[in-house]
């Protein structure tokens, strides 16, 4: 008898916590830290925040992994967003500080042949390249302090530049992050933190631009609809939407041009005219008259807020670029 229950006992212990981890985990926002770095412990209105600090590189390594379980759970987008502030001196004069990104895929492909025997091929593909120079003006943030050992008495903190990126998660790829300052003589600290988004269908309403700009109706080959879009070019002379939208919500935006061959550009996105990221946009649409949408999401936190969307790129205003956003549930 004493037997049997140590049996169930073992097996109650396995399996409970078996499922709290490949099930919970999904749901979990995560501060993802860097390779080889220690943490630096900030205040923020009396709440301690972990920042590591920038001297020549931060690496964020395979910072998909974690979360290749959850594709199953209808998870397939994870949003990566950073807080970057710097360490200011008393007297200084600087008045601004930037940082360059670039991100590595590594991409593993499985061919398979099937012949008398079974052949299974491997071939592993890594390319990095730059996503983003992003330069922040440099404001003290009277809110927030460094704490314990970390304290530097007469030195400020910055206000936070925040940028964000979505990677859409795939099980044969592993994304890392790396992290350079433009000037090497800025003392900066970085705050990265994960979060999954599943993205679902039930779209609730179109949202319109503050000032009712002009409308164009764009049909899709995939299923011969035309949809309202908003226009940014030099030939309307816009070259920003803004946008009123009262959260908690997510939104999708979509994005096209109006030809089909092979161009890229980006978009900047501002959060009450803070930079949330920019989103590059890789445009190689062939043989359709009407192309599809490429899309990003954002969320809004609670209450009304407002957002603007213009081109990170001015040569891109060679371009007639279409942005149309979409409220989800």
């Amino acid at each position: 008898m004493n037997q049997i229950r140590f049996c169930n006992l073992i097996f109650f212990i396995i399996i409970i916590p078996s499922s709290l981890l490949f099930g919970g985990d999904c749901d979990k926002v995560d501060i993802y830290p860097p390779a080889g770095s220690e943490a630096t412990v900030f205040t923020l209105r009396g709440k301690s925040m972990l920042y590591h600090e920038l001297i020549d590189v931060l690496d964020y390594r395979d910072i998909s992994a974690k979360q290749i379980d959850c594709i199953e759970n209808k998870y397939n987008i994870l949003q990566v967003k950073i807080r970057a502030r710097s360490l200011v001196a008393s007297k200084s004069k600087i008045n601004y500080f930037g940082f360059e990104m670039t991100q590595s895929i590594f991409t593993t492909i499985i061919d398979t042949v099937i012949n008398a025997i079974d052949t299974t091929y491997l071939t592993a593909i890594d390319t990095t390249y730059k996503i983003d120079t992003l330069r922040y003006k440099q404001k003290i943030d009277k809110k927030i302090r460094l704490q314990g050992k970390d304290e530097r008495p007469g030195w400020s903190i910055s206000e936070a530049g925040r940028w964000m990126n979505e990677i859409e998660l795939n099980k044969n790829k592993r994304y890392s992050l790396h992290i350079k300052p433009l000037d090497k003589k800025d003392n900066l600290y970085f705050r990265v933190v994960t979060e999954l988004i599943r993205h679902k269908s039930n779209s609730t309403k179109y949202i319109k631009t503050l000032d009712n700009s002009k409308r164009y109706k764009l049909e899709t080959d995939e299923d011969g609809k035309k949809y309202t879009f908003y226009g940014l070019s030099a030939n309307d002379n816009k070259f920003e939407h803004q946008f009123k939208i009262k959260g908690p919500t997510k939104v999708k935006v979509y994005t096209r041009l109006d030809k089909n061959d092979e161009s890229n550009y980006s978009l900047f996105l501002k959060e009450d005219g803070l930079k949330m990221g920019s989103f590059q946009i890789k445009w190689n649409i062939e043989n359709m008259e009407h192309p599809p949408s490429e899309a990003f999401y954002f969320r809004v936190p609670k209450g009304e807020h407002f957002y603007s969307i213009s081109v990170a790129d001015s040569n891109s205003m060679n371009d007639e670029i279409y942005i149309r956003l979409k409220e989800y549930k």
